[in-house]
């Protein structure tokens, strides 16, 4: 017989996530692979050179300029989120407006803040945006970065 194709073709290879309802839900691209160095659930993550993840910080060269993600619990088999949508029970400093950027924190390691980075030698680097739900992100790290001099 003959074979008719009705609108996209390659529908259902679409990737559709739905938003958090609650706390520690996150919703999109996770990753399992890695050790892990003293993280837990909702921290803003680096992948080391090691291999493992552990917390990052703006004021660090080199933990602000790797491979970023939201640890999902205490080790990397619990997950790392590397883009997608985050709410935890461990918020970020502060809380957002939908649409406004986060950026990756210069006082506390592994939190988040809505501040640019403007001191000498840190790192200004967008981690995502905010969707106007308290401590819920879309986390999308901003794959080019800038060192404050």
């Amino acid at each position: 017989g003959m074979i008719r194709a009705y609108g996209d073709v390659n529908v259902g290879q679409n990737l559709s996530y739905t938003k958090p309802t609650g706390n520690n839900q996150f919703r999109g691209e996770i990753v399992t692979f890695g050790g892990q160095s003293s993280i837990a659930i909702g921290d803003i993550v680096y992948l080391n050179t090691a291999g493992n993840w552990a917390k990052a910080q703006a004021n660090s060269g080199t933990t602000s300029k790797s491979l970023l993600g939201v640890a999902l619990g205490s080790t990397a088999a619990a997950g790392i989120l590397l883009r997608g949508f985050v709410r935890s029970i461990n918020p970020f400093s502060n809380s957002i407006s939908a649409g406004l950027p986060f950026y990756l924190s210069t006082g506390t390691a592994g939190d988040a803040q809505t501040s640019v980075p403007t001191t000498a030698g840190h790192v200004a680097r967008i981690l995502g945006y905010g969707t106007g739900v308290s401590a819920e992100m879309y986390f999308c790290p901003d794959n080019t970065f800038v060192e404050i001099a």
